[in-house]
């Protein structure tokens, strides 16, 4: 009778850890359906990022060889030569010259002195708001 009992609570004891087993096996078989669709999600975004960044790069390309100059200039560029004139000037030279520095005008007053302007109050509001009579109420 006792070697009964002994092998019937060693059935359930073994019949209790195939269900966990069972149990932790199908988690782990939603775990891994779920991690590989975030795979191919993230895959997908991937796809979608690079197809666009191609088209944004392609656009940038278009519109970076319409927007080019043929030779950006300065103000200190000499011109560039016309038809019959010499060849030793074909590309733009420098003119060299020097600007002199501004000096402050004495006739130029700041008129708030240094720092911030003073504080004069705050806006006009030219509609106040409603007081609490009524407009419409007769005296």
């Amino acid at each position: 009778m006792k070697r009964i009992e002994e092998m019937q609570r060693k059935e359930t004891s073994f019949q209790d850890e195939i269900i966990i087993s069972e149990e932790k096996a199908h988690n782990n078989r939603l775990r891994a359906h779920a991690v590989e669709r975030a795979v191919v999600e993230k895959t997908q975004e991937i796809i979608y990022l690079k197809d666009r960044l191609a088209a944004m790069h392609r656009q940038w390309m278009l519109e970076g060889l319409r927007l080019q100059n043929p030779v950006p200039r300065g103000p200190d560029m000499d011109r560039t030569p016309q038809r019959g004139e010499s060849e030793h000037h074909a590309f733009p030279t420098k003119i060299n010259y020097v600007i002199p520095p501004e000096r402050p005008k004495k006739e130029q007053v700041d008129m708030f002195g240094k720092g911030p302007r003073p504080f004069q109050g705050p806006p006009y509001v030219p509609h106040p708001a409603q007081s609490h009579a009524s407009p419409y109420e007769q005296d």
